[in-house]
């Protein structure tokens, strides 16, 4: 490539500075989070959930809806239009919901996934997801094998309590079959 006519190898070496500026500037802000995660964690600074979410730019949340078109059609595209459209003080009530489901889980991890708090909490967290769009029990259990499976939803999961995706799962895997089976 370099020997190539034309090649123009202090651009591509400007190009190539400033895709490393861009993952730099990325990385830094996950070590942010992971600071304060540290910190939230031995009980020296207060963290909320949503701080937990930190470190993801526009650019990668533009790419996370391009994969879930991909993956639950263009429902998505009106769910994420539906979204940018919510006045702000709505949207933080909506993320403040999903903290709470997310902090409820978390205490409830000494329990069994099928008990009925946790199951009930599961039965919140689907209720909060119809503020994003109407999730079918395909789409339900997908969630919860990504929660897990997935590294970018399983690091986040983890910076949370890292026995959560798991137990997630099993409880979103178990709520999935009692929707079935309800009809």
């Amino acid at each position: 490539m370099l020997d190539r006519p034309g090649f123009e190898v202090v651009q591509a070496l400007e190009s190539h500075r400033l895709a490393l500026t861009r993952r730099s500037s990325r990385l830094h802000r996950l070590m942010e989070t992971v600071d304060r995660t540290i910190a939230h964690l031995k009980g020296e600074a207060a963290m909320n959930t949503m701080d937990l979410f930190a470190g993801f730019s526009d650019e990668e949340q533009a790419k996370y809806e391009q994969e879930a078109e991909a993956l639950w059609g263009e429902s998505v595209r009106e769910s994420s239009r539906k979204w940018k459209a919510t006045p702000p003080a709505r949207k933080a009530e909506i993320m403040a919901e999903g903290q709470a489901v997310y902090q409820d889980l978390i205490a409830q991890l000494d329990q069994p996934p099928a008990s009925s708090a946790v199951q009930a909490t599961i039965a919140r967290w689907h209720k909060h997801l119809r503020h994003f769009f109407e999730p079918s029990v395909e789409a339900l259990r997908g969630l919860g094998r990504a929660y897990e499976e997935d590294a970018r939803f399983r690091a986040t999961f983890d910076r949370m309590d890292p026995a959560l995706a798991p137990f997630v799962r099993q409880a979103i895997d178990l709520y999935c079959e009692r929707l079935e089976s309800n009809g």
